[in-house]
């Protein structure tokens, strides 16, 4: 027995559609939209971002870069110094380069602005108890800083966590130049580090 022929959609009246303008002044011709599944109405709403803004103040000149990790941030300034500081609440973390020491006749830090800088991010991860900065059976761990500067070098750092400032505060960052790499003729303006290279220009 042969199958009935499905009849053919009824055609749209002219009552059905709507004129709505386009942006280019022209007139677009649809069929107004079908209310949404009751599904969809109990999705809630995107709430609109508001960013919070946190200033952090400390530097005495310009600060000319900046890095970060999921915990810190650091900046060079104008000041020859480099800052860290929490990223949870902007507390000062660490101050490098107050004071260049002077070792066999050569400065063992910058002279000049610290321009650029590039850190190994979250090198600590792990070191959140007590035992890794007691040296309770456990070694701590050691991160590395590359900061260029207008004196014409490039430094290189060896960097650690020291005690925790307040009860639940991050940790102290230290750190101490392991060499300092000259060549260029200009200021070193930026960097690029991976695990066996170091790129300045």
């Amino acid at each position: 027995m042969p199958k009935p022929t499905p009849k053919p959609p009824a055609p749209l009246s002219p009552e059905s559609f709507e004129l709505n303008p386009h942006p280019r002044g022209q007139y677009a011709q649809h069929a107004p939209r079908a209310p949404l599944p009751r599904a969809y109405s109990k999705v809630p709403r995107m709430v609109p971002f508001a960013p919070q803004i946190l200033s952090i103040t400390g530097h005495k000149d310009s600060v000319y870069c900046l890095e970060f990790d999921s915990k810190r941030i650091f900046t060079g300034s104008r000041d020859r110094t480099i800052k860290v500081w929490s990223v949870k609440d902007g507390r000062l973390l660490g101050t490098f380069n107050a004071s260049p020491e002077v070792v066999d006749g050569e400065v063992k830090g910058h002279t000049g602005s610290v321009l650029c800088l590039k850190f190994g991010g979250d090198w600590d991860l792990g070191e959140d108890d007590d035992d890794y900065v007691s040296g309770k059976g456990r070694q701590q761990k050691q991160g590395f800083m590359v900061t260029g500067s207008s004196d014409c070098t490039v430094c290189v750092w060896s960097l650690w966590t020291g005690s925790r400032i307040g009860k639940a505060g991050d940790r102290e960052v230290k750190g101490e130049v392991r060499s300092v790499l000259r060549g260029h003729e200009g200021g070193v303006l930026d960097l690029r580090t991976d695990d066996r290279w170091i790129v300045s220009w």
